[in-house]
């Protein structure tokens, strides 16, 4: 799951930092200057990205941009999946014997 996000300052253009954290994955937030961020190999449940922009590491006046998404578990991870899969085994098994 990759996130690419960006801000604006007129003056200082190069000044401009990003504060971003995952809820869900990260302990707190990340403070970075990158416009980007991949997350690989997330768990299957609930997430919110959050980002704000602010300058010399100020994020009092900003505001916070979210998403908000869910992973859901693979098919083959489900209970039915197992079900069926036993089911099938025993039909096997007994036109085997």
């Amino acid at each position: 799951m990759s996130f690419e996000y960006s801000g604006l300052w007129y003056q200082y253009p190069e000044k401009v930092e990003f504060q971003f954290r995952l809820k869900g994955h990260d302990l707190g937030w990340i403070n970075t200057r990158n416009k980007s961020v991949i997350y690989s190999n997330l768990s299957p449940g609930e997430y919110t990205f959050e980002v704000k922009v602010g300058l010399y590491e100020n994020y009092s006046n900003s505001t916070t941009a979210s998403y908000t998404f869910e992973i859901k578990q693979p098919f083959w991870m489900s209970f039915w999946f197992y079900l069926l899969l036993v089911v099938l085994m025993a039909a096997l098994i007994f036109l085997y014997i």
